[in-house]
């Protein structure tokens, strides 16, 4: 079972625990998105305590349907310990270009002394 795998059958878990017995999970291999019961509504304080629990950003995701009102849908996505998804790190570091970085290399070392003033 992969880890993603893994955190899937841990967010359901968690959802049964608190009261959601249909949980329907679709994964696309780097995150999976979550519908509970007849697109349901979770409760913002499960949201918030399943983020931190499981080391995830969840994202909620409403439209309007004619006929059953308000459906609901989460986007779960991993998130290291700084808080920022894989696809948001990737994307961090590709703005570091080598000109950004040598300026800011620059920068440094004359604030700290290490280049004297002429």
């Amino acid at each position: 079972m992969t880890n993603l795998e893994t955190l899937m059958l841990d967010v359901t878990n968690t959802l049964n625990h608190n009261g959601f017995d249909e949980v329907k999970t679709v994964s696309n291999n780097t995150d999976f998105s979550v519908r509970v019961g007849y697109w349901e509504q979770l409760p913002a304080s499960l949201i918030e305590t399943m983020e931190e629990y499981h080391s995830v950003r969840i994202t909620e995701y409403d439209w309007e349907d004619d006929d059953c009102g308000t459906l609901y849908r989460y986007l779960v996505e991993v998130v290291d310990e700084s808080g920022y998804t894989l696809n948001e790190l990737n994307e961090l570091e590709s703005n570091y270009t080598e000109e950004y970085l040598e300026e800011a290399e620059f920068l440094h070392r004359y604030e700290t002394g290490e280049w004297g003033v002429a």
